[in-house]
């Protein structure tokens, strides 16, 4: 990209709105770059291999480039790294890939990743193999609608403190190992198929303290075992108008001070809100001393 004697310190670029771009350069981003950003670049097909060459590479965002079905097996590098040769990327987005099948292989060298987010990518199928890596703090997956499954071995994720799933109609369950113990913050909304269960192992999760549900059609009750850590300060509940009960164990939950209800139209019986400080029925909170 820059063929002068001069090396060229560049360390944020964005690159939008070229129609005519179909591929980028191999491996020719300069070795000072830190931030990446592509934007509406409808014929971009492919992205270029060896973007661990780039070290200082901290955020790179994709978004609206919808001739990009496939990312190279290299993007991200060989199967082993060290923390020394590992690129230093922090955050990578990927937004509204109308043709994305997979993601870039080589997830799990990103060592350094603390940010994960995959959104409007409508045919995206899987994570692929190995799994993720281990230093991830957030993850927010919304709107991949043919998405079948999530990273195996989540539970693995031991620095994941928040996870967000939003529109993805094709999941149904969690991976084997269930979700990680140290998760604070988790949100299911409109996947109508990932339904509550024993097996996600919420009980488990003694530093969960916001649930957020909802957006689930044909859900009537949850489940006899489904329980809540005692940890849960807020609980989140919209759009389930066929839900009669909510979830046994409310008045065990010593920490619980903050519970919304939202759209639940054929609630039979609300809970008794003498634990909590704050209670919000159908959008409107009524509070509690």
């Amino acid at each position: 990209m820059h063929n002068n004697e001069e090396p060229l310190l560049l360390e944020y670029l964005v690159i939008e709105d070229c129609s005519s771009l179909t591929s980028l350069p191999r491996g020719q981003f300069p070795s000072t770059l830190k931030k990446l950003e592509i934007h509406n670049c409808m014929n971009l097909e492919s992205f270029p291999e060896q973007m661990h060459n780039n070290t200082c590479l901290e955020f790179f965002k994709i978004s609206c480039c919808h001739s990009i079905r496939s990312f190279s097996e290299g993007t991200f590098g060989l199967s082993r790294v060290t923390y020394s040769t590992a690129i230093s990327l922090k955050e990578l987005i990927i937004n509204n890939c109308k043709d994305l099948k997979s993601l870039p292989g080589g997830l799990q060298n990103l060592v350094y990743l603390d940010y994960l987010e995959i959104v409007d990518c409508p045919l995206l199928l899987c994570f692929p193999e190995p799994g993720l890596p281990a230093k991830l703090r957030s993850i927010r997956i919304s709107n991949c609608q043919s998405l079948k499954s999530l990273p195996n071995w989540m539970c693995n994720l031991t620095s994941l403190q928040e996870l967000h799933i939003n529109g993805c109609s094709s999941l149904a369950s969690f991976p084997e190992g269930g979700l990680p113990a140290n998760l604070q913050s988790l949100s299911i909304l409109d996947s109508e198929n990932l339904r509550p269960s024993y097996e996600w192992g919420l009980h488990r999760l003694t530093c969960l303290m916001d649930l957020s549900f909802g957006g689930c059609q044909g859900l009537v009750s949850f489940p006899e075992k489904w329980l809540l850590p005692s940890s849960l300060s807020s609980l989140h509940l919209e759009r389930l108008p066929s839900l009669k009960s909510l979830p046994k164990g409310l008045k065990n939950l010593s920490s619980l001070d903050n519970m919304e209800i939202w759209d639940c139209d054929r609630l039979q019986a609300l809970p008794d809100s003498s634990n909590t400080s704050e209670f919000g029925i159908l959008g409107y909170p009524f509070m509690y001393s």
